[in-house]
């Protein structure tokens, strides 16, 4: 496919190479990588070409890169699928319709961030020029500080409107790696180190100390860890809540192999009595550790294995190839603001179609979020947010 010249409005003249089928994926692969080799901003594992390349094996991706005075300057990655778009009471499902959708993964830009804004613009554009059958281009958990947030919030778009669609105000969280395991800790509050160190002393007495953190980095290791997280998944609340997948099928597999590879993989089980009890699925890649999904086996709530896991792991972390962060990533879970010492503000964006079924799905779907908040004050006055939360969380067991 040949690069477009275009010109938006008072925009420069931006050049843009639309890449959506894995043969030219391979014509553009020394692009990517080059962009990949100048880049001075932080970016995650998953828009490595290496990594996207075995994405557009089993994914509708689409790769758009600009260039500057004929070089690759950066680019910009969704993925399109067919999928239902719900309006959510909470984590409860109430109706859906199935659109074609795109899911918007992440940017990759070299130094010419004064043409950032002008190039992330024409290429959100032009994305939605070329495929006129998406209706829900989902921008989620996009930090305010990201051009691309600024782009969206401050320029218009032909036909298309765009939407916050978060329940409430967000973060990203993140912990700075600048000192020791043992100085981090002593930097808590002394009523927080205590509870740390206390879960870690009734676990150790409640198990007689028999127990294990494995650790998983090798690709000849990344079988073994999805064949625990699976086993480990079946019985957590995040599958009894929104329902159980297989983990560890082969395309899952396929990338985490890509990332051990490339000795991005790092992962972590928690064992009790040579039973895996609670996972952590991570990667480290460039200056950061990414926290991407953590899950412990109900059976065992009791004994506090999601805490324990995080503790030992975050000391591994710290300890051994330290990064420079440790990314919680998106929502305010309870761990993140107990472990995290640095947020970033974040919201979930969306664009529709303006004249589409999407469109009223979208607005139907902030006007529930801002009932469900106005309940939620009530409710926590009554003090019966407590119970209602157990309700949500247990009602498909």
């Amino acid at each position: 496919m040949q690069v477009r010249e275009l010109q938006y409005k008072r925009m420069s003249v931006i050049k843009i190479k639309i890449v959506d089928t894995l043969e030219e994926f391979n014509r553009s692969y020394s692009h990517l990588m080059s962009v990949i080799s100048s880049v001075v901003a932080e970016h995650k594992y998953s828009l490595h070409p290496d990594y996207l390349k075995e994405r557009m094996k089993s994914a509708n991706m689409c790769v758009l890169i600009n260039y500057s005075d004929e070089k690759p300057d950066g680019y910009m990655v969704f993925e399109i699928q067919y999928k239902k778009l719900y309006i959510m009471l909470s984590v409860v499902k109430l109706v859906s319709i199935t659109v074609k959708q795109a899911i918007f993964q992440g940017f990759v830009y070299c130094n010419n961030m004064n043409r950032l804004n002008d190039a992330a613009y024409a290429v959100i554009v032009e994305f939605i020029r070329i495929y006129p059958s998406i209706k829900h281009l989902n921008m989620y958990e996009l930090e305010i500080t990201s051009p691309i947030y600024s782009v969206l919030n401050s320029r218009s778009m032909d036909y298309v409107k765009v939407y916050n669609v978060s329940a409430k105000k967000e973060i990203n969280t993140f912990l700075a790696l600048n000192s020791s395991f043992e100085e981090y800790l002593n930097g808590f509050k002394k009523k927080s180190r205590y509870n740390l160190t206390r879960n870690i002393k009734l676990f150790n007495e409640a198990t007689d100390g028999d127990y294990e953190l494995k650790k998983f980095n090798s690709e000849s290791e990344v079988t073994l860890f999805y064949e625990m997280l699976d086993r480990i998944y079946k019985k957590t609340w995040q599958s009894a809540t929104f329902g159980y997948c297989l983990r560890g099928n082969p395309i899952e597999l396929n990338l985490a192999m890509v990332a051990a590879q490339k000795n991005w993989f790092r992962s972590y089980v928690l064992m009790l009595h040579n039973i895996p009890i609670a996972y952590v699925l991570g990667f480290q890649y460039g200056n950061s550790y990414y926290w991407d999904e953590i899950g412990f086996d109900s059976a065992y709530k009791e004994l506090s294995p999601g805490s324990v896991l995080t503790y030992f792991s975050i000391e591994d972390i710290m300890s051994n190839k330290p990064p420079k962060y440790i990314n919680f990533g998106y929502g305010e879970n309870v761990y993140k603001k107990i472990y995290g010492n640095l947020t970033e503000p974040a919201v979930n964006l969306v664009l529709v179609r303006s004249y589409s079924i999407a469109r009223l799905f979208v607005l139907i779907q902030i006007t529930v979020n801002k009932l469900y908040i106005l309940t939620h004050k009530v409710v926590s006055a009554l003090r019966l947010d407590g119970y209602i939360r157990k309700i949500l969380k247990h009602r498909t067991r």
